[in-house]
């Protein structure tokens, strides 16, 4: 198990403002955690690590002091919540294709990347 998983995300902030840790970094312990957890639950039914890895290399061409305070911090969002062009269950099978149109909470996660 990465030791990622183990560090608390201060921890892990601090890390990618020192530069010892990448945003990539992250994704890869997170989608190996879940992966391996994620089975018992499905609290994850829609995952989008291609997409996760996208914006960490959009951010990781920005100079870290003009980031935002979270940049680099994967934040798993549960698909109750829209996210544009991301399939939203609302944790019901009737949804199960559904794509949210549009964002609601997770505009100002963005933004703190």
């Amino acid at each position: 198990m990465s030791d990622l998983i183990r560090m608390t995300a201060t921890q892990i902030v601090d890390g990618l403002r020192a530069g010892s840790i990448s945003p990539l970094d992250c994704i890869d312990a997170l989608e190996t955690r879940i992966a391996a957890v994620d089975g018992m639950v499905n609290a994850l039914p829609t995952r989008c690590f291609d997409r996760a890895r996208e914006h960490a290399r959009q951010l990781m061409a920005r100079p870290i002091d003009e980031r935002g305070a979270l940049a680099g911090l994967p934040v798993p969002i549960k698909d109750l919540t829209d996210v544009a062009g991301v399939r939203s269950t609302q944790g019901s099978p009737i949804y199960k294709d559904r794509i949210a149109p549009h964002p609601m909470c997770s505009s100002p996660i963005s933004k703190a990347r």
